[in-house]
C-alpha cells in the first residue's frame, strides 16, 4: 500500500562478516546461499566477480551482506521516506533513541517514561531466535570479538572483496559507505 510504513534493520558490513563468520555452520550456509546471492547481485547491474567456486568465506559472507545492502538501497529509493534504516549497532547502543524513532516514523505515539523503560525490557537480554536462551548484549560483544580474532583473516579478505567491487560500482560504493548513492 502506498502509505505502509517499515523499518530496515541492518548491519555495517564488518560486524556482519564477523557475525557470520563466528556461526558454527556458516561455512555450508554460505555456499549453500551462495548461487543465488550472485545471481541477485548480477541481476540488474554489471560487475567483474571471481566464479563461486573461488570466493572464500569471507568474500561469500561479503556476498550475502552486499546483496542485502543493495535490497535495503533499492527499497529505501522505492518507498520514498516510508522505510526506515536502522542500524542494529547503534539501535543497541542507544535502545531508547532507537526506539523513538521508530515509533516516530509509524506515528505512533511517544513517552519518556515508556521509551526509558524499553531500554530496560529483559527481551534485550535474550536470544531472539531461542527466547528461553539469555543473551546479554555483552556476551554479543565478546562473540564479536572473538570473531574477529578467529576470523581475522577471512574478514580481511571480505572487506577487501567489497572495497575492490566499490572501486567499479557506485552502489555498491554507496552501501559499502553507509548512504544511498
Amino acid at each position: 500500500r502506498p502509505e505502509s510504513r517499515a523499518v530496515y534493520l541492518n548491519l555495517r558490513a564488518e560486524p556482519y562478516l564477523a557475525t557470520l563468520l563466528g556461526g558454527a555452520n556458516s561455512a555450508t550456509d554460505l555456499r549453500g546461499h551462495a548461487p543465488g546471492r550472485m545471481r541477485r547481485l548480477l541481476d540488474r547491474r554489471e560487475l567483474q566477480v571471481s566464479p563461486l567456486y573461488s570466493l572464500s568465506p569471507g568474500e561469500l559472507a561479503a556476498l550475502g551482506w552486499l546483496v542485502e545492502s543493495l535490497s535495503q538501497q533499492e527499497a529505501l529509493r522505492a518507498c520514498h521516506g516510508r522505510v526506515l534504516p536502522l542500524d542494529f549497532d547503534k539501535f543497541l547502543a542507544d535502545v531508547a533513541d532507537g526506539m523513538d524513532r521508530v515509533l516516530a516514523h509509524f506515528g505512533l505515539p511517544r513517552d519518556a517514561d515508556y521509551l526509558a523503560g524499553i531500554a530496560r525490557s529483559p527481551v534485550l537480554r535474550q536470544y531472539s531466535k531461542a527466547p528461553e536462551l539469555a543473551f546479554p548484549p555483552d556476551e554479543r560483544n565478546g562473540i564479536l570479538a572473538e570473531s574477529r580474532r578467529n576470523n581475522r583473516e577471512e574478514i580481511s579478505k571480505g572487506m577487501a572483496w567489497l572495497e575492490k567491487l566499490a572501486r567499479l560500482d557506485d552502489d555498491v560504493a554507496a552501501v559499502l559507505a553507509g548512504r544511498a548513492a
